[in-house]
């Protein structure tokens, strides 16, 4: 019995230091394969054609009294809306906004009258433009265009907008060491989403860039 003792307590020693060091290393190695993340914004740009354009008019007359002003604007605009149809067709989209009466200093009343136009007829827009103006438009103007697949191109836009936040990702990570493992979550940025006529042709050659922003928190390791 004298003799077990001590080998049996040499023996606890031991199991209690290699219990220790195991401890140790599963230690590093948990700080070793500590999970992180970064969060990286994403840009994309796709070009397209666009389906439809839209445009507002205004026009603004002045006549003797109120009443005379106003209806000489509504008969104005409906000249205009019936000279638009001529060029693109009676397939348009027409939404008539306001019409402002202001009264002048000399007794005469000034009335300005505006609506919007939307049409598929896109290589027509040029000579549209200028038709209004020829036939009384003041202004022309807010030109805008949209794609016909308009959430397809955007999810297109998301998806490359994705990528580009993985390369940020990856260039990020390396420099930190460490890896890009997964996607933890993505977040669409819908107020960055806009277009942009890509070059000076309105007509049928016209093309639009559609931009994306989107915010993507990567899991690195």
């Amino acid at each position: 019995m004298d003799n077990f003792e001590p080998k049996s307590q040499l023996q606890k020693v031991w199991g209690i230091g290699i219990l220790g060091l195991l401890l140790v290393i599963v230690y590093f190695q948990a700080i070793n394969n500590s999970t992180s993340s970064i969060s990286v914004v994403g840009d994309a740009v796709v070009t397209t054609k666009p389906e439809t354009v839209s445009i507002i008019v205004s026009r603004a007359n002045i006549a003797d009294s109120a009443d005379v002003a106003i209806t000489e604007g509504d008969e104005g605009v409906s000249r205009l809306i019936e000279a638009a149809k001529k060029i693109v067709g009676n397939e348009v989209e027409v939404k008539r906004s306001f019409y402002q009466i202001t009264p002048q200093d000399n007794g005469k009343f000034v009335v300005a009258n505006a609506f919007s136009l939307k049409t598929k007829k896109v290589g027509s827009i040029n000579n549209l433009i200028k038709y209004l103006y020829s036939n009384g438009a003041t202004t022309v103007s807010g030109a805008s265009f949209e794609a016909g697949e308009n959430n397809k191109i955007e999810d297109e836009a998301r998806k490359k907008a994705v990528e580009d936040a993985k390369v940020k990702a990856d260039s990020l990570a390396k420099s930190a060491g460490k890896k890009v493992k997964k996607i933890v979550s993505v977040v669409d940025d819908n107020s960055t989403m806009s277009s942009s006529v890509s070059n000076d042709n309105l007509g049928e050659n016209a093309l639009i860039n559609i931009e994306k922003k989107v915010s993507v928190v990567f899991e690195v390791r």
